[in-house]
């Protein structure tokens, strides 16, 4: 049985669902899906270089893994709508990012790439929306004009 999460914007009551790609990123699926044994929430904000994405950091105080060892898997560049990708950015790794940064991101459109200002940054694909990925798309853009919303990214019952 295919594992699933969900991402739900709580202003708007609108969740997508994602289907864990564990043949292509276990090890990334292992460490997402232990993180959520109680539901994670924290602000989205949208992508400034990389187009239609927006992104999730885990809070601090949820992070159960350790960033540095989940490997290189299933990675892209260039991310397809509906797929969600986990990146870890190590402290200082960036001109003003000073702290380790655990983040999920949503890509909700075509042409997106993972380019950051530091150059590219390949991800880990780990699932991919199955279920109500326009009406999530929609809210993924609101933030682009209206700013950050609560995400709740939570294992999803069948």
């Amino acid at each position: 049985m295919t594992r699933k999460i969900a991402l739900t914007f709580q202003e708007a009551d609108v969740t997508a669902i994602a289907e864990l790609l564990e043949m292509g990123a276990p090890e990334t699926c292992r460490a997402i899906w232990g993180a959520l044994s109680t539901p994670i929430g924290n602000m989205a904000t949208h992508a400034s270089f990389a187009g239609r994405e927006v992104n999730i950091p885990i809070p601090e105080g949820r992070r159960t893994f350790d960033g540095e060892e989940v490997p290189a898997e299933n990675q892209t560049l260039f991310p397809l709508p509906g797929e969600v990708l986990w990146h870890y950015f190590p402290p200082h790794s960036e001109v003003g990012v000073h702290e380790e940064v655990y983040n999920i991101s949503v890509v909700y459109g075509r042409d997106t790439r993972m380019f950051l200002p530091a150059g590219w940054v390949a991800h880990n694909v780990f699932a991919r929306i199955v279920e109500n990925l326009d009406s999530f798309a929609e809210m993924c853009r609101r933030i682009k004009t209206e700013g950050p919303k609560v995400i709740v990214i939570r294992r999803a019952e069948d």
